[in-house]
């Protein structure tokens, strides 16, 4: 992180609970591709993610986020992308990522209905606009399962 986004995760500090503000944290280093087109809402998300102790790599594109999964393949966890972007949706992203990586745990976000997502084993959904609370309780569903996932390998 660099300063300006330090000194913004610290101006998030008075609106953070007591419990925000020391929330569990993943036990190894886990990093999140986070895709999502609008600028101020990835900027934003990706704070969030790093006060929860996450790596981030961010992308603005699906085209973007396929070069970056590539490029630091085996060392992202977790995909946390916007379903609808133009050019490539979250969904065309994930099917592509799937080819690469069929183990990839999947968070989609959206602003749209939760009756158009379709959800299958490892993947995930969160309504915008979120909570970090409601981001820390979806990433430990997450969690949950890339522990079962390497217990049972």
């Amino acid at each position: 992180m660099n300063q300006e986004q330090l000194d913004s995760a610290a101006a998030l500090s008075p609106i953070l609970s007591p419990q925000d503000r020391h929330p569990v944290l993943p036990s190894d280093p886990v990093t999140i591709l986070l895709v999502e087109d609008d600028d101020p809402i990835r900027e934003i998300t990706s704070l969030l993610l790093g006060t929860l102790n996450y790596t981030v790599i961010t992308a603005a594109s699906g085209a973007e986020a396929l070069e970056k999964f590539v490029e630091h393949r085996g060392l992202i966890h977790v995909l946390l992308t916007d379903i609808v972007m133009p050019r490539m949706s979250g969904l065309q992203l994930v099917q592509e990522l799937r080819k690469i990586d069929p183990d990839l745990k999947i968070i989609y976000m959206s602003g749209y209905s939760t009756t158009t997502f379709p959800k299958s084993t490892g993947e995930h959904f969160i309504q915008k606009p979120f909570t970090l609370d409601m981001l820390r309780k979806t990433l430990a569903e997450v969690m949950e399962g890339l522990v079962a996932q390497v217990v049972a390998h």
